[in-house]
């Protein structure tokens, strides 16, 4: 458990990241003392909770933030800049996941660049009732405090995260029972991402489980961000017509197998 005199640096694996199979699960803690991963000062947020994003491609929106940053920690907020291209802020709701995303997300791959992240010197970001749409139509700010598909909602839940940096290899809960490589696959394609290379699906409901779970590797990291932050909790259809939320993590696994 975390304790407030405790080197997040460490936690959270510092600049020089540990592999991800060496990386700590992320469990919030009951109090933490001020401090702010990368020096933060007086200029920052004692307790810093929002991030600058920068590098975004401009295709990006602010449910993609969500799936990306929901890996860190629970998001309350996702905001894109209007008036500076490829930039967006993303609030968390514990300093700690600001932190943990911060550290492992920080010049991540995503389409021909990488994203850049830093502490906003804002505190919170402020509500916007009715913000103006981006390119595809959706909202430039999203509340997300009430999303279910926060991971750390509970105890029990968040012990179940592994918090590590981008890797190559998902991991896919909560498909179809009836899911095939090739109806797995397909949801990258319908959504313009690079398909994985390899597939391993473990249960297709065989033994009576109700969904399905399974591996899927990419050729690059960048390909594997991009399909966190494009299909992450897209919809998928079992063949009797189901309707389930496709969930996905960043493995530690070194391939699909």
């Amino acid at each position: 458990m975390f304790s407030p005199q405790a080197d997040p640096t460490a936690m959270y694996g510092g600049p020089n990241l540990r592999q991800p199979q060496q990386q700590q699960q992320l469990r919030y803690p009951t109090g933490y003392g001020e401090y702010g991963a990368g020096g933060a000062t007086a200029t920052f947020s004692s307790d810093p909770r929002v991030l600058m994003v920068y590098g975004l491609p401009t295709d990006i929106n602010c449910y993609h933030l969500f799936n990306l940053f929901c890996q860190y920690g629970n998001v309350l907020k996702a905001k894109i800049l209007m008036n500076k291209q490829g930039t967006a802020m993303v609030e968390m709701d514990h300093p700690q996941a600001a932190t943990s995303a911060l550290r492992l997300l920080h010049s991540t791959p995503l389409r021909n660049g990488r994203m850049e992240l830093g502490y906003s010197k804002h505190s919170s970001i402020m509500s916007n009732p009715s913000p103006p749409p981006l390119h595809d139509g959706t909202p430039s700010y999203v509340d997300f405090t009430g999303s279910r598909n926060n991971r750390f909602l509970t105890e029990e839940g968040s012990s179940k995260n592994r918090v590590i940096s981008p890797t190559k290899v998902l991991h896919f809960y909560n498909a179809p029972f009836d899911t095939t490589d090739s109806s797995i696959t397909k949801v990258f394609a319908d959504h313009q991402v690079s398909p994985p290379v390899a597939v391993k699906v473990f249960s297709r409901g065989e033994r009576g489980e109700r969904s399905s779970t399974g591996l899927l590797e990419f050729g690059e990291v960048a390909d594997a961000a991009q399909a966190m932050a494009f299909v992450n909790h897209a919809e998928l259809k079992s063949q009797s017509g189901q309707v389930f939320t496709i969930k996905l993590a960043f493995s530690p696994s070194p391939h699909a197998q």
